[in-house]
């Protein structure tokens, strides 16, 4: 199935030059187009393959773009500074290097209703030039490290992880056409009438084929829902690794094993990301901290009782979930 014949990269680091390194394998994304302010970071994205050429304006990105051909464009930074971008972007709509052609606008951020929202609004202008298309589709691979950069890229960084698309406006609005796509996972003919897309119903194939061929399992959702699930799965595990440094004592080290550099590792990933995704999803992460809260609440009260049966029972339960998990 068709996907893109060129893609731009906008942020080519860790995520932005996975997704290089893995579409050039997979041949799915055709030329690949890093966007950078720097011209020392891009020509190192180049050296390892990563992409084809850089550029540092989005009028240098797609003069380097055959103009009859759907474009790709991949929002990879963290989420506030994607959606400037995306502005950014979007107030150069009318320029004869932008107009007349078709695009799909995602992203890779690990929260999803801020550019949907930018998205949305953007799109319901309905102020675009002639022979202009343009579908946002919100994504979010689960993958990732504790590094960053390009030199840390890896074509894998995907297989058998899922990635999130958000086309749905919400999640009631979504239930019967998401039943239809779980059931025949190649027929989006029901997503006409729910999709932040509209009619762009061919561009959210092109990128669930896109995201496949990097090795993916892709699933469809609100960014709404996404949010909320993520708070819980994501965003709440890494302040637990965070938290769990900040009572450890820099003295104490000496006494570490395997098990708390498992549990700290995510505490060392970038503050400048996290910063953003806690602000961006703050609701969320509140609601998973009162569910922490509650539970936290009750080892307390297992252990003042010395409640024995309680804790064995908690740490059954708890682990029946995990070995549900799989490794």
């Amino acid at each position: 199935m068709e996907t893109f014949e060129q893609t731009i990269i906008y942020g080519v680091g860790l995520l932005g030059g996975s997704v290089g390194l893995a579409a050039k394998i997979a041949r799915c994304g055709g030329k690949m187009i890093g966007l950078g302010r720097s011209p020392e970071k891009l020509k190192r994205a180049v050296d390892l393959g990563a992409i084809d050429v850089g550029a540092t304006s989005w009028r240098e990105a797609l003069e380097l773009c055959d103009p009859g051909k759907p474009t790709l464009i991949g929002f990879c930074l963290p989420v506030e500074t994607n959606i400037r971008a995306l502005r950014e972007l979007w107030e150069s709509r009318f320029e004869p290097w932008f107009a007349g052609r078709d695009y799909v606008i995602s992203d890779v951020g690990s929260t999803k209703s801020g550019f949907a929202k930018a998205g949305r609004e953007l799109s319901a202008s309905g102020d675009l030039p002639d022979g202009t298309r343009v579908a946002f589709i919100p994504a979010h691979p689960i993958a990732g490290s504790d590094k960053s950069g390009v030199e840390n890229a890896r074509a894998d960084l995907f297989r058998n992880k899922l990635t999130i698309l958000a086309p749905w406006v919400a999640a009631d609005e979504r239930q019967d056409a998401l039943a239809s796509m779980r059931a025949i996972p190649s027929d989006f003919s029901t997503m006409a009438s729910h999709s932040i897309a509209g009619e762009n119903i061919d561009m959210i194939r092109r990128l669930r084929v896109f995201w496949s061929k990097l090795g993916a399992r892709v699933l469809e959702t609100s960014a709404e829902e996404h949010d909320q699930i993520l708070g819980r799965t994501s965003h709440l595990p890494n302040l637990a690794s965070v938290l769990t440094m900040s009572v450890v004592p820099l003295d104490e080290f000496l006494f570490t094993g395997t098990g708390f550099r498992d549990v700290t590792r995510l505490s060392g990933s970038s503050p400048d990301m996290w910063v953003e995704i806690y602000s961006a999803n703050r609701v969320a992460v509140l609601d998973a901290l009162e569910r922490m809260e509650k539970q936290i609440l009750r080892w307390k009260k297992f252990l003042s009782d010395d409640d024995s049966e309680s804790i064995y029972n908690f740490l059954r339960e708890t682990k029946k979930k995990r070995d549900a998990l799989g490794s």
